[in-house]
């Protein structure tokens, strides 16, 4: 987003691009490039972005668009929305204080260029210029907040039915090595049939029978009374 602001500006008026947002976009690409770095390596706590000192990314991305909007504001206003990425990254990952001192940020986004001329805040315009972007920003993130929310607790219900999914499988697979150690280690004929009447588990003993009655491959369909005859 910084590189298209970037050849928005230089489109306009190359003398837009001063030292001061020079080093701006420079702190967003290295910032961008560590944080890749870091995530890539899991050197957050537990490998997670999540983790309370990465937020020192988005919050530093918010103080290099200070300047970059600062730069642009008279000829390319988008520029402040440059902040809806970081701010997104707060809201959705870390905990609400950290999306308020996020937030907090964007008010010194819209202030810095009112201030830096010294034209102060002193009327209803100077307040509004300052505190719209603030206001939208704070509801984009609540909502963010929200979708964070919901997308975790999908996620727990989806882990917590995978774990009552595994738990099943497991006492079925106990359940199932139970009824072959039983048939298989019985002297009688013993057999479990399935609802298509295919043998899932039958002893020697069983076998023998199956094929007396010449059914050797224990398959039980049609009528079973010369089975029991014999």
């Amino acid at each position: 987003a910084v590189v298209v602001v970037t050849v928005a500006a230089y489109l306009i008026d190359p003398g837009l691009i001063g030292p001061e947002y020079v080093v701006a976009t420079l702190a967003v690409a290295v910032l961008t490039a560590v944080s890749v770095i870091v995530e890539a390596n899991g050197w957050g706590a537990s490998g997670s972005a999540t983790s309370l000192w990465f937020a020192a990314f988005p919050l530093l991305d918010i103080v290099a668009c200070i300047f970059i909007r600062g730069a642009l504001v008279d000829v390319l206003p988008v520029a402040g929305l440059l902040v809806i990425f970081p701010i997104a990254w707060l809201s959705f990952a870390f905990p609400a204080p950290l999306m308020a001192a996020g937030i907090a940020g964007t008010a010194l986004v819209t202030a810095y260029p009112l201030l830096r001329d010294g034209e102060g805040i002193d009327d209803p315009g100077d307040w509004s210029r300052v505190f719209a972007l603030p206001i939208v920003v704070t509801l984009f993130a609540v909502a963010t907040a929200a979708v964070g929310r919901d997308l975790v607790t999908r996620q727990r219900r989806a882990d917590a039915e995978a774990e009552r999914a595994r738990s099943a499988q497991l006492s079925s697979t106990e359940a199932t090595l139970t009824i072959r150690a039983l048939v298989e280690t019985s002297p009688d004929a013993l057999a479990v049939f399935d609802l298509d009447g295919r043998a899932i588990v039958a002893n020697e003993a069983a076998h023998a029978v199956g094929r007396k009655v010449g059914r050797p491959d224990m398959l039980l369909v049609g009528e079973f009374t010369e089975v029991y005859d014999e």
